[in-house]
């Protein structure tokens, strides 16, 4: 049986995670993570983390 293929929203916070965590634990298979920015590319949307490392 051929395994579904699907995306994941992620915004990097608990609930997201548990998501990815419980699709790949059904079987699905995750191939891309979304994850929507600021209009300038520096934060998420969601949790205004930062788009660069700081370390």
């Amino acid at each position: 049986m051929e395994k579904i293929k699907a995306f994941c929203s992620w915004s990097g916070g608990k609930e997201s995670v548990l998501a990815f965590y419980r699709a790949i634990q059904d079987g699905i298979e995750v191939r891309y993570l979304l994850n929507m920015v600021s209009e300038d590319g520096e934060r998420s949307r969601s949790h205004h983390l930062s788009s660069k490392s700081e370390y």
